[in-house]
């Protein structure tokens, strides 16, 4: 199985933006690189984790192995 990446970005991160991630996603995208990335909405930078979007995310890569 090759490398998945997934991005999960807080909507009001104001320390990691989500538009230096989705131009980061871009460049992974363009590779080729088998990516996904997602907005946690309403969420900051340290929330994030929390996110349902997060869990659902983890959950989809544990479930591709």
């Amino acid at each position: 199985v090759g490398k998945k990446v997934r991005l999960v970005v807080g909507e009001n991160d104001d320390i990691v933006l989500p538009a230096d991630i989705r131009r980061y996603a871009d460049i992974l995208d363009a590779m080729g690189v088998d990516m996904k990335m997602v907005v946690a909405p309403d969420h900051g930078h340290n929330l994030v984790f929390f996110a349902p979007v997060t869990f659902n995310i983890l959950g989809e890569l544990i479930g591709a192995y």
